[in-house]
């Protein structure tokens, strides 16, 4: 129980950051280059996740349903709060 519950925060949390960053970076043109260069970054992380799977679970000491479960809720969360930021910029 406790661990969906903080899945779900963290999900949650997740939407709402991307969300507002997201309008944020609409704001001004400075904020936008920040927070896309920021992006960029985050999807590099994000993608070497994916592709150095099996090491970093060995490293990590995490289950592979844990470790699958936290990149699919990251990858979900941002792709949820980067259409409502821009649903609410639209």
């Amino acid at each position: 129980m406790t661990q969906s519950a903080l899945l779900l925060n963290s999900f949650l949390l997740r939407v709402v950051s991307t969300a507002l960053l997201t309008v944020l970076a609409s704001l001004h043109p400075i904020a936008l280059q920040l927070i896309g260069t920021l992006g960029a970054i985050s999807l590099t992380a994000y993608i070497c996740c994916w592709l150095l799977d099996d090491w970093l679970m060995e490293r990590l000491k995490v289950s592979q349903g844990d470790y699958f479960a936290r990149l699919l809720i990251t990858g979900i969360a941002a792709l949820l709060g980067i259409g409502a930021g821009l649903w609410i910029i639209l």
